[in-house]
């Protein structure tokens, strides 16, 4: 049988227009695709390297061949291998890469570490000088004030008296700005207990520790949910009986003070500033009152010694210290606000209380 009867028709005819030429041109041929007929009829592909022997007046064709289907599979096999060297090679780079990032946040953690111990020994030196340092001279200057007021009574002149008077007033003012600065930066130190609060406890306990004074002017609260949440109950209840007395303070004269509180338990995104998502259940109340509001300038209000109404005489550090109170339960406080129709503080607490 001869060599091409093997082959189909059409490889029978490449081999003999081009492949036996150039063997015979040449003196072989690489990878040469060729369709074999098999006893069934069907076709065998075979890719085939062929080497022309001399053999002195004759010659003979020496074949090589693999089957195309195997071929396939080795180079898959090839494929595969070479995409599971450069995968391992590329994941190896990103551990390196997450390595190197690992330590350069833990050298800027261990940084702020250190800049946080010595933020801590700096505000407990400031508390002492705030408790002690500062209050006790103010303390001996109205001592001393009122004692003069006292044993001169009757022979100090009026001038005299008023300008005593406006003496142990600023000092009364002062010593109660250095109290509230004393309570503000505690609570950068300050340890929280946290308890199962309830909402409307928790404000009929700050109710009840508003200024007599304040008390007498009339308002009434409205709380429309008992929701239960933890927290630390001390620094909560002053947070409520902060903005019950601001109220208070701030209501529309001639008017009936009405204020509403009310809560929900909300989805919050917790990765919002850096463009993740990572949704927590936060409790979300509001805190709404018809006073006599006032003109926001964003996150302004919250700053410490920041006044919000134009009328307030006194600085204080009330809203700046609910700020911070928020802070420290990983949670935050807005406010939305109007002149002449009232104000709206929003409060956001985790409802998981993380420690």
């Amino acid at each position: 049988m001869k060599f091409e009867d093997l082959l189909t028709v059409g490889s029978r005819i490449f081999f003999q227009t081009h492949f036996f030429p150039m063997i015979k041109m040449q003196g072989f041929a690489e990878e040469v695709f060729l369709s074999f007929k098999t006893s069934n009829g069907n076709d065998f592909p075979v890719l085939l390297n062929v080497n022309l022997a001399n053999k002195g007046e004759s010659f003979e064709m020496n074949f090589g061949g693999m089957k195309i289907s195997n071929r396939n599979k080795f180079e898959k096999e090839i494929l595969e291998a070479k995409n599971a060297a450069e995968s391992a090679l590329l994941e190896n780079a990103e551990l390196s890469e997450m390595r190197n990032t690992l330590l350069d946040n833990q050298r800027q953690l261990s940084r702020q570490v250190e800049e946080l111990a010595d933020r801590n020994q700096q505000i407990t030196q400031i508390n002492k000088i705030l408790s002690h340092d500062l209050q006790e001279p103010l303390r001996k200057i109205s001592f001393f004030s009122h004692k003069i007021m006292a044993d001169y009574e009757d022979t100090i002149d009026t001038a005299a008296k008023n300008n005593l008077e406006k003496i142990t007033g600023l000092i009364d003012k002062s010593r109660s700005l250095l109290e509230g600065l004393e309570r503000y930066n505690s609570l950068e130190t300050k340890k929280l207990t946290y308890s199962e609060i309830n909402l409307f406890d928790v404000v009929k306990s700050a109710e009840k520790q508003i200024d007599v004074t304040d008390q007498q002017r009339g308002y009434d609260i409205i709380i429309n949910k008992h929701l239960n949440f933890k927290a630390d109950s001390t620094l909560i209840r002053h947070l409520f009986l902060e903005l019950l007395s601001n109220s208070i303070k701030f209501a529309k004269p001639k008017q009936q003070l009405l204020i509403k509180i009310d809560a929900e338990i909300i989805a919050q995104n917790t990765l919002k500033a850096s463009g993740q998502y990572l949704y927590e259940d936060f409790a979300r109340i509001t805190f709404e009152d018809n006073g006599s509001g006032f003109r926001q300038e964003g996150t302004k209000v919250f700053e410490i010694f920041r006044k919000a109404h134009v009328q307030e005489k006194a600085i204080g550090i009330g809203l700046a210290y609910c700020k911070k109170i928020m802070q420290r339960h990983n949670g935050s406080i807005t406010v939305d606000s109007e002149e002449g129709v009232g104000t709206i503080f929003t409060i956001l607490l985790p409802v998981i209380s993380k420690q």
